[in-house]
This record gives structure tokens, C-alpha cells and sequence, in this order.
């Protein structure tokens, strides 16, 4: 039986996702939710505060399966976007030649993907 099934309130757990900052610690199941998008633990972590966490990520043999995948953004444009988001400077231009601009107040907001398709599934 998956360790998610199986996951009562009080239980102590171990968390198997290696990109979790609580990977291989001991996290105490203080509520369990199910939502419309999976099963959802409220958890006590090591460093004493009540986080909320996806189930799967107690289970060892989905986790296990998990790899790391080709980087789908280059390292420069998160450090832009990092630079973005903390109220850094204005857009700087990339390496590729392309910009990141603020558009004006006025202006009807693009969605990145409209017209396009469902996306791929994340390999996993």
C-alpha cells in the first residue's frame, strides 16, 4: 500500500522528493486534505513550522523514479528575472538579442501560449 493511503494525522513520515528541502527528514502528518488536484499533507518539519506538501512526495517509489530532465530556461534569463521580481534595473538585453519589457498600462495583456495546444507532459 502507498505510503500516501496509508498517512494518518500524527503519523511520522519521511520525505522522499530530493528537490524538497525536507528530503530524507522526518516530517510529522498534522492534516491530510484532499483537494480536486491530489492529496495534500500539512506537516510539521524539522524546523518546527507547519508547511504544506504534495502526498506523492512521501512515497519513495514515485520519487525514486523522478530524474533530472534538460533545463528549460538558460541561467541568464532566470538571473533577469530574478533581477525583475527584486525591483533590480530596467530589462537588460539577453544574450539571444531579446528583451523582457514591462508593457504600458494601456496595453491589452499577452498570455504566454494563447492559441496553442495542450502541453506535453513533464517527463518525470
Amino acid at each position: 500500500q502507498c505510503p500516501v493511503h496509508s498517512a494518518h494525522v500524527g503519523d511520522e513520515v519521511e520525505v522522499h522528493y530530493r528537490w524538497h528541502p525536507y528530503f530524507g527528514q522526518k516530517v510529522s502528518i498534522r492534516r491530510v486534505e484532499e483537494r480536486a488536484t491530489g492529496r495534500f499533507l500539512k506537516v510539521l518539519g524539522p524546523t518546527g513550522v507547519v508547511i504544506a506538501i504534495s502526498g506523492w512526495m512521501i512515497d519513495p517509489v514515485v520519487c525514486r523514479g523522478m530524474t533530472m530532465g534538460t533545463p528549460r530556461v538558460d541561467l541568464a534569463t532566470l538571473i533577469e528575472l530574478n533581477r525583475l521580481v527584486s525591483g533590480g534595473s530596467k530589462a537588460a538585453p539577453f544574450r539571444s538579442g531579446r528583451r523582457i519589457t514591462q508593457e504600458d498600462h494601456d496595453e491589452i495583456p499577452q498570455y504566454a501560449g494563447a492559441g496553442v495546444g495542450p502541453a506535453a507532459r513533464p517527463d518525470i
